[in-house]
């Protein structure tokens, strides 16, 4: 349970280095089943995820900026990212920080 928690803890530190706002809430949906929500924005974009478990929700945020920064540097060949941050954030996440996304 709490390499869940360090594993969540470095996921939302490595976002806001890269320079994300981060924001997540949990509540019940109707069946009274816990929801997490999980919300970030930065670099003109906003990512909102949820998901059953907040691991879960954190994870798939994760998964959406990775696909964002990558973008990017497909977008943009010739410049090495759009913004050093995110450049670090992906050389983080190969670093193995927090668990790679595929």
């Amino acid at each position: 349970m709490k390499a869940r928690y360090e594993t969540l803890e470095n996921i939302a530190a490595n976002l806001q280095n890269a320079g994300f706002s981060l924001g997540w809430v949990s509540a019940l949906d109707v069946d009274r089943r816990p929801i997490f929500v999980v919300e970030a924005h930065g670099y003109g974009k906003r990512f909102i995820v949820r998901g059953d478990e907040i691991l879960i929700a954190f994870v798939e945020l994760q998964r959406a900026i990775h696909e964002f920064a990558v973008g990017l540097i497909v977008q943009w060949p010739r410049k090495r990212c759009a913004d050093e941050k995110l450049t670090a954030f992906l050389e983080m996440e190969k670093s193995g920080l927090y668990p790679p996304v595929d």
